[in-house]
């Protein structure tokens, strides 16, 4: 191909067969040395008109793939071709994808509020960007609170919250509570309510028998309910599969865990569509009726949780 030349791009789909997923990958320079890369994923697109210089192609292992809004779990070959971009309308999702790479992430380091004030910003101004949608849904869990994502989702139009990735946030956000009835995970045939006592703090805690992170919180777990036995009662709730319940039984036996634990194996409940979006995850259900969704291995979700506790 020569530099300059236009041309319809169109990804490969992935092929169950070998495994193989396409993709295009392209580079645009900022400045004078400033390198930025977009990805456009293996999925059924729309015929669009780029102006690009080809430049090569490579084939790496990827670890899951997400085609026609299927995820492909199992490892899998990609073949990425790459482009170099030479002119690019400034509006399309391409342009949006450099401009606004790292989209949804909050930078701890810092002005949280002008950050989430940005997106609200590029929301207004992209309302159709599903690029600037999955970014969101992918970064969600960086910021302070639930309400600060939805300040920044309810700009977005209503076709794109019909969109797949806007269909998954839209969940996320608007997750009703309900004190559900589960199985306790030593014996799968007695159920019992996530709440048994609403005259104290509830701490739901998802965790699974593969969650490392979910593993190097259960010391601080443990000390919390220590710390405020009078007032507290933390449910450790496991997302574990049939496959895999029994290693998280072992592991309640091995680590001699005192905490109250229940087995999640419905997957219809609002409870599953949180644990989608990542764990550990813990949900702080107060007397007065109010919630806090949490993680505790952040420091300043810690911080939430105490100051709440402390409250008389």
């Amino acid at each position: 191909m020569t530099i300059g030349q236009w041309f319809h791009l169109k990804t490969g789909k992935y092929n169950p067969v070998d495994t193989t997923l396409y993709s295009g990958n392209f580079i645009s320079i900022n400045g004078a040395d400033t390198l930025f890369t977009w990805e456009l994923p293996a999925r059924e697109q729309k015929s669009i008109i780029y102006n690009l210089r080809y430049l090569n192609s490579k084939k790496i292992k990827g670890e899951y793939a997400i085609v026609n809004d299927t995820i492909f779990l199992p490892k899998f070959n990609m073949i990425k071709d790459i482009f170099k971009i030479q002119q690019l309308d400034e509006n399309s999702e391409l342009a949006l994808g450099l401009k606004y790479h790292f989209f949804g992430l909050i930078d701890r380091e810092k002005d949280y509020s002008s950050q989430v004030q940005n997106c609200i910003d590029v929301a207004k101004h992209y309302p159709n960007s599903q690029y600037l949608m999955s970014n969101l849904f992918g970064w969600k869990r960086t910021f302070k609170s639930i309400t600060d994502v939805k300040l920044i989702y309810d700009n977005f139009s209503k076709k794109n919250k019909e969109s797949f990735f806007g269909k998954l946030l839209g969940e996320y956000l608007n997750v009703t509570f309900e004190n559900i009835k589960l199985p306790i995970v030593n014996n799968p045939n007695i159920f019992e309510p996530l709440i048994q006592d609403s005259t104290k703090y509830n701490l739901i805690e998802l965790t699974a028998s593969w969650c490392s992170p979910c593993r190097e919180l259960l010391p601080s777990l443990v000390e919390l309910s220590k710390q405020y036995q009078d007032k507290l009662i933390i449910t450790y709730v496991s997302v574990d599969d049939e496959k895999t319940i029994a290693d998280f039984r072992k592991q309640i036996e091995n680590e001699k865990i005192m905490l109250r634990c229940l087995w999640l194996n419905n997957k219809d409940n609002f409870l599953f569509r949180l644990s989608g979006s990542g764990i550990p995850k813990g949900i702080l259900v107060c007397p007065n009726g109010q919630r806090y969704y949490l993680q505790l291995n952040l420091p300043e979700d810690l911080a939430k949780f105490k100051t709440n506790l402390s409250e008389k």
